[in-house]
This record gives C-alpha cells, structure tokens and sequence, in this order.
C-alpha cells in the first residue's frame, strides 16, 4: 500500500457488496477482520470521515471476498492521501453555549436486510467530539419512521453527553440543540400524543420524544445540504463528501 495511489473518498458511491456465497478460509477471515480492526482505530480516534465506510465493510467480516479487499484497500488508500488531516478545537470566549447534534438516516439502504443506516455527529469547540454510523435494528416502513429512529438514537448519546458535562461540572441549562432534515420525524418528536402513523413504533424509540417533552433536547430543522450526519450515513461523491468532511472541522494541519 506504501505506493499506491491516494483515493479522494474512502468509498466509492452506490456499490453494492454482497457477502461470499462459499465458506471462505480461517485465514481470509483474520486478515479481513484485523484490516477492519486497523481501520475502526481511526474511525473512533480521528477519522469519523470513514466511519461509515468501515460500518459497512464490517459487515462482511464473517464472509469477505475480493471484491471487499478492494474496498478495504480503497480506505487505506484514503487515509494515505488524508495523514495530515486532523480535528481542530478551538477555546470559546465567555459563556459555555453547549454541544449541537445533528441526526440522519438512509432510508433502507441494506440491500440484504432492508434497514436503514442512521448516523449522529455532536458538535463543541468548533469541532466534532461524538459520532456514529450504524445499521438500524428493524426494518423502517417509511423515510420518516427512519429518520425518527435516528432522532432517538441520537438523543440518547446526547443525553450521555450531557451527563459527562454535568460530571465535569459544567452546567449549560439549556436543552439540547439537534437537528434532523426530515419534517414528519421532526413532527413526530415535538407531537405530544401518539399518532397512528407511529403506532408501530416500540416504546423505547419514542426517547426523543418524552426528552423533547420533558425540555432536555429541542428538535429543528436543517437543509439536507448542510446536515454534516449525511456522511455517516452513506458513501458520498467527492465534492459532496469534501463539504461534509469540512463541517465536521477536519482539516489540514500546519504540517501539510
């Protein structure tokens, strides 16, 4: 990998992989998952940018094929041309103004099973401290019952977050700011009763709700061109997953 050719996303945009239809071999399993292990390293230390690609190809662990390696090589050859990108903090002058979340789902974008990918990023300091890309647990009928997974799901790490700040003694007194680019899932959070379009949906996924209700997290909209949990949430063409990229304050340091 040392000479090869840097890649300008970690993923290629709309491939489909499926997992091997024959058994593969002990081996080609390790090498797959200690790839997959390396890479996650990064995605949960420095590099949210290929979280979601690495989610994705972790899936194929149990049943990698060639096809795999070469996506697997395609974020390496990403993070080759990216060794100078790093998280950038900055100190905030006066009041503590908390941490601002952003929530995103693709509406069934497994292939095999049907269920969505949500993602979250938790903003502070002027960068992101708190992100995630992951596969829904159930199928989501709708766009709108996806994304309010979503919602909840990431209320949920706000609420952790919160915490955290509560222990290191830093009390905003504010709800917590999260945005979401979905009207019906918004709706659906700030509406105080059930409706039937969410009767099916189980009692521990209406949490955004009841912090909404209780004053703890403030739901509002924002323009999917600017919702930053996009690129946890599928892979992204160049241009596209350069601004995203740049939204989460992951930029060039001054040793490029």
């Amino acid at each position: 990998m040392s000479d090869s050719s840097t890649a300008s996303t970690p993923m290629v945009p709309n491939r489909q992989l499926e997992p091997s239809l024959a058994e593969p071999s002990k081996l080609a399993r390790t090498r797959y998952m200690q790839a997959i292990g390396c890479l996650l390293y990064a995605a949960t230390g420095t590099h949210p940018d290929i979280s979601y690609a690495v989610s994705y190809l972790a899936r194929f662990s149990a049943r990698p094929t060639p096809k795999h390696w070469t996506a697997i090589k395609t974020v390496f050859r990403y993070l080759r041309g990216t060794t100078t990108l790093g998280l950038h903090y900055t100190s905030e002058q006066g009041k503590f103004s908390g941490f601002t979340g952003y929530s995103d789902a693709d509406w069934g974008a497994c292939t095999t099973s049907s269920r969505s990918t949500m993602g979250y990023s938790f903003h502070l300091a002027g960068s992101v401290i708190s992100w995630s890309s992951k596969v829904q647990n159930r199928v989501a009928d709708s766009t709108t019952d996806a994304e309010y997974l979503a919602l909840s799901h990431a209320s949920k790490e706000a609420g952790h977050l919160q915490e955290l700040l509560l222990e290191l003694g830093i009390d905003t007194q504010a709800p917590i700011q999260l945005y979401g680019d979905n009207q019906g899932a918004l709706a659906l959070a700030k509406s105080p009763t059930l409706h039937h379009r969410s009767r099916h949906i189980h009692i521990r996924e209406h949490f955004v709700r009841d912090q909404v209700r209780l004053g703890t997290i403030r739901v509002d909209y924002v323009d999917t061109k600017t919702m930053v949990a996009e690129i946890f949430t599928k892979a992204l063409g160049p241009l596209v997953f350069k601004v995203h990229r740049e939204m989460l304050n992951s930029i060039h340091s001054c040793l490029d």
